[in-house]
């Protein structure tokens, strides 16, 4: 039996994938409502080459955020299907599914959906993640399960493939749509990650970055759409494989999420132990930056206000020096939080209106700060959109406190802002 060919895929099938999943999954939909879409793939075989001719896409119905899973209705509709295209001399060649942002591999339950398809060691699994998108890459690969028979702990191998009539305009334009969101320089890396050989022990801990990179992603996203809970799932199950010295700024990143979701959350007396941990693997790892540190003493210092009034004084001064920290990287971002968080405790906790007002002001200079200040640790997600909301937020809670202040205290925040450059 001949060698199995390359997989050829018709440019228009994957045309025809994009456009179908936009609104599910693209730059111009709320990340809340991205979904994984799925389908099935339908082609036939070169007799001469033995290659893979992908020809037609249909899509077959929309998962959850971040999984899909066959069901026996959509098996009954591939039948139909593979009815269909058999009369146009094809067959049932494989399934498509997006990974809206979360990367291009395949999960656990993309490995159960390709082992009901073991009675056809052609059948493949193209994977498209429309974050992806570089002018020379269209963000999908094509893949199949190496070894079938052992199930799930079967690795995974990429099917060499190539585009029948590739627009590659098409592509640098989805690539540009891109841009303003997730700078290039950013997917090109990411995409140099992916290509590295498996072959060597320093690309297979590449090639682990890359798979706890992705992990990081799935656990961001969630994350910002406000599932917390199953954000911090993911990456209790990711800090195992992180934590090496190739993989450590994923563990750091890993460990400021972890923290950023226990406060979403109101578990504030949680956070403590991983500014703890986060501190400590700082140190011992020398890092140059205080971004770090200043986290870790965020986190630290509000865990500490979680355990009682006889804790203040010393979580006031991690606050403090988390704030300096912060400030030292031009996060400013980071150091408006760190003070908004200042005013809650003195408006709820100790029950002065006046200094929360003062350093609620000074969190909306921070946040104004960061608005024209470049710093490396800004999120994707913290657009200027995202900043202009919180400065909204601030200035309604300030607004209704000033009601309580008496004349003269009015006469010191109109002074304060004055300094600050915010009158």
């Amino acid at each position: 039996m001949s060698e199995p060919g390359k997989v050829i895929l018709d440019f228009k099938v994957f045309r025809d994938i994009v456009e179908q999943t936009r609104q599910y999954g693209s730059i111009s939909t709320p990340r809340d409502q991205w979904r994984e879409v799925y389908g099935f793939l339908f082609g036939t075989i070169d007799e001469k080459t033995n290659d893979l001719l992908i020809f037609a896409q249909e899509q077959i119905m929309v998962g959850g955020e971040i999984d899909v899973e066959f069901k026996d209705e959509d098996y009954l509709r591939a039948a139909e299907l593979e009815s269909q295209y058999f009369e146009k001399g094809g067959f049932s060649a494989g399934w498509w599914h997006t990974h809206p942002g979360h990367g291009v591999f395949l999960s656990g339950a993309d490995k159960l959906n390709q082992l009901q398809q073991t009675a056809n060691p052609r059948y493949v699994a193209l994977v498209f993640d429309c974050t992806a998108i570089t002018p020379d890459y269209p963000g999908i690969e094509i893949m199949r399960l190496q070894n079938a028979g052992i199930g799930l702990d079967s690795d995974v191998v990429k099917v060499p493939w190539e585009f029948r009539k590739p627009d590659w305009k098409y592509v640098k334009k989805l690539s540009q749509e891109l841009d303003p969101h997730i700078p290039l320089a950013e997917r090109e890396q990411a995409r140099e990650q992916v290509l590295q050989d498996q072959g060597s022990a320093e690309a297979y801990l590449a090639q682990k970055d890359a798979k706890g990179d992705v992990m990081l992603k799935r656990a961001e996203q969630l994350a910002e759409m406000k599932d917390y809970e199953q954000s911090s799932a993911i990456l209790l199950e990711v800090f195992p494989s992180l934590q090496n010295a190739q993989e450590m700024d994923l563990y750091f990143d890993a460990l400021v999420l972890l923290g950023n979701n226990l406060i979403a959350e109101g578990r504030d007396a949680e956070v403590t132990q991983v500014g703890v941990q986060l501190k400590a693997a700082a140190e011992e790892r020398g890092v140059g930056n205080y971004y770090l540190p200043g986290m870790a003493e965020y986190f630290i210092g509000r865990g500490l206000f979680a355990q009682g009034p006889q804790f203040f004084a010393e979580g006031f001064e991690h606050l403090k020096e988390a704030a300096r920290q912060l400030g030292t990287e031009n996060y400013f971002l980071g150091v408006g939080r760190v003070q908004e968080f200042m005013g809650i405790i003195y408006l709820e906790k100790l029950k002065k209106p006046l200094e929360t007002v003062t350093w609620w002001v000074r969190a909306k200079k921070s946040y104004s700060q960061s608005q024209t200040t470049s710093s490396t640790y800004h999120k994707y997600y913290e657009t200027d959109n995202y900043v202009a909301g919180l400065i909204r937020d601030l200035d309604d809670q300030i607004a209704d406190l000033y009601r309580k202040l008496t004349p003269a205290q009015m006469s010191e925040v109109r002074k304060l802002k004055e300094q600050l450059g915010l009158e």
